[in-house]
């Protein structure tokens, strides 16, 4: 018997049946509460409604109306009492075919254990232990198993340092983009702001709406500056990962970025618009030159990772081969002794 199968058709039919339960029952009341308000409004209709002699003709046919919905609705109630009824005993005799199922299950992986404890205890005793081509085969399975468990470690690790990596590169890119957008619009406020200085005598900084202007800024370097310090962790993290093959990255500009290319800046109160800008210029250059050296590890990262993926699936394909022919061996010697115990009863 396919116990598998059986149990979950079995699961399946007992869900759904539930369901239909559930709906039943959930009908029952909601009529039953209908039922109850359209009585109530019969019996008001006939006690005249509220409209006096004046109006007996309309209550009494809004009471035979009422009497009309009252026997519909009764009907309606058995007819939802009774779907309960058979939903009910419908999901029972579901739940104990699944119950059923479920038993038969439970015996056959009983049966599957003991099997299993058996034939390990055979193929333990010495004539086993000491036969060349089992262990032949059991040394080749140990050592691909080895073997496919290392390559699995090594594709993890560079899907992992892949991934990284190409979170490094978007934000850098990303922080690249918001800093150039910045350089320019600080560039243009520099040069207002000197026109202003000329005309007034004031100090650029202090003209109308800088302040909002700087906050504006501080807010776009921090996030820049989060988003290169995150990039430079997480290119050093896949570092560690992928190891010394993976293309060099410069350390001293890795090691400024993880600290924050633009620290200077954020904690550095107000300063002019041109030393900002030399800021921002360096920091933008040595951006860009980091994110030069992490695209290199990506793509190198990318071309392993595919090596790596195919080893272990080559390796995982030949583990099963090889499990395949100890077990094809194990079921021979076992259909043997079967048969030789066999001929001796």
């Amino acid at each position: 018997m396919d116990v598998a199968s059986k149990l979950a058709t079995a699961q399946a039919h007992a869900g759904q049946v539930q369901l239909q339960l559930q709906a039943a029952q959930g009908a029952v009341p909601r009529t039953r509460a209908a039922l109850v308000a359209k009585e109530k409004e019969a019996q008001h209709y006939a006690a005249g409604g509220s409209c006096g002699c004046l109006c007996r003709g309309r209550a009494d046919r809004k009471h035979g109306e009422a009497e009309a919905a009252v026997a519909q609705l009764r009907k309606q109630l058995e007819q939802h009492e009774a779907a309960a009824a058979g939903a009910a005993a419908a999901s029972q005799e579901a739940q104990s075919q699944l119950a059923a199922w479920q038993g038969k299950s439970a015996e056959l992986a009983t049966a599957q254990a003991s099997l299993q404890q058996l034939e390990e205890r055979m193929f333990a005793a010495p004539a086993w232990r000491a036969s060349p081509r089992l262990n032949e085969l059991g040394d080749s399975l140990r050592a691909l198993e080895s073997q496919s468990a290392e390559a699995n470690r090594h594709a993890q690790s560079f899907g992992r340092g892949t991934q990284l990596l190409q979170g490094a590169v978007r934000g850098l890119q990303e922080a690249l983009q918001a800093l150039s957008r910045t350089q320019m619009m600080g560039a243009v406020n520099m040069g207002r702001g000197m026109g202003f200085q000329r005309r007034t005598g004031v100090n650029a900084r202090r003209q109308p709406g800088r302040q909002f202007g700087n906050l504006a800024e501080m807010a776009v370097f921090r996030r820049a500056n989060d988003g290169i310090a995150k990039a430079a962790r997480d290119t050093a993290e896949a570092s560690a990962l992928l190891g010394p093959g993976m293309p060099r990255v410069d350390a001293s500009v890795l090691s400024s970025a993880r600290a924050g290319l633009l620290q200077n800046i954020l904690i550095g109160g107000v300063i002019s618009d041109a030393i900002q800008l030399a800021a921002v210029r360096r920091s933008i250059e040595s951006c860009k030159q980091l994110l030069s050296q992490v695209q290199a590890c990506l793509s190198w990262a990318q071309q392993n990772l595919g090596a790596h993926q195919q080893r272990a699936a080559a390796l995982q394909a030949q583990v099963a081969s090889k499990q395949g022919e100890v077990q094809a061996f194990r079921r021979q010697a076992l259909d043997a002794a079967l048969a030789a115990a066999a001929a001796t009863a």
